[in-house]
């Protein structure tokens, strides 16, 4: 059936079944049939038509967007996405779903293909991603959930771009020197704290990792003062664990005292633990 709605997207069909095309996509052997039919890149092409197929259209893409898959012709596939990071832009929005899903097909593609990784690195995709997270995703904002999320893929997406490009290795150099140069860093900090979530901060430090196996960009990380930024992390982190431990020890040295599933809930006061339901020790 796919195989049959795939001769539609060929021609112009496709605001007929993109909709129906989104719900095939969920079903994990409608996606090998869908990839190996090429829909990926015909979908791309579709990116900036009007009205609802761009958005049935990324959807679908992101989709099927976490399996390997046979590609013609990467560089155009690469721009194509690429291009979609600006579709919130282009329509007067600060983030559209459009935009969201091309940093969630980038994260994806980048982590299983390494040559869809340097095509997306050659198609300018560091440069594009930054000015669309650093356009968006500001601390001293307001974080929308699909902010948030973006921040998150863009993140996962970064590192997957500043790691390891075996099969370039001038390339993978000159990847994480654009990172520094397109404000890369800038971004980091802003984010780099105790209180943003781990989903996010562990990618971020994964960059870090990235960016630290080259000499060339030691410089930069430390004028920025990621050094004792990473200190104040670890710091927490560890703070953190020696409190529940002591917390826990506790609770079980004092068998009247209360155990909460949330750890940052009032110890031994279920009056004062409205978010669930605290019990005894046995």
């Amino acid at each position: 059936m796919v195989s049959q709605v795939n001769l539609y997207l060929s021609v112009e069909k496709i605001d007929h079944v993109s909709l129906l095309l989104l719900g095939l996509s969920t079903s994990q052997d409608n996606k090998v049939v869908m990839i190996e039919s090429g829909c990926m890149e015909i979908l791309a092409d579709k990116l900036k038509d009007k009205g609802e197929i761009p958005k049935f259209a990324s959807l679908t893409m992101r989709n099927i967007s976490d399996k390997p898959m046979p590609i013609r012709d990467r560089a155009k596939l690469a721009h194509d996405i690429v291009s979609g990071l600006q579709h919130g832009t282009r329509q007067g929005q600060r983030l559209s779903t459009v935009s969201n899903c091309m940093v969630g097909i980038m994260s994806n593609m980048a982590a299983i293909d390494k040559n869809m990784k340097l095509a997306f690195f050659n198609a300018s995709g560091i440069q594009e991603l930054a000015n669309l997270i650093g356009t968006t995703c500001n601390p001293e904002n307001p974080m929308s959930k699909e902010a948030n999320e973006l921040l998150e893929r863009g993140m996962s997406t970064f590192k997957s771009l500043t790691a390891d490009f075996s099969l370039d290795p001038e390339a993978e150099l000159n990847a994480r020197r654009l990172f520094i140069n397109v404000r890369g860093l800038s971004i980091l900090k802003w984010w780099l704290v105790p209180t943003t979530p781990k989903d996010i901060l562990r990618p971020m430090l994964g960059i870090l990792a990235n960016l630290s196996a080259t000499p060339a960009c030691h410089e930069a990380l430390f004028k920025e003062g990621f050094v004792s930024q990473l200190g104040v992390i670890l710091i927490h982190f560890f703070q953190v664990r020696i409190d529940r431990s002591q917390y826990l020890t506790e609770l079980r040295n004092n068998q009247n005292n209360f155990i909460c599933r949330d750890l940052t809930s009032p110890k031994g006061d279920p009056e004062k633990c409205p978010t669930c339901n605290c019990f005894k020790l046995a």
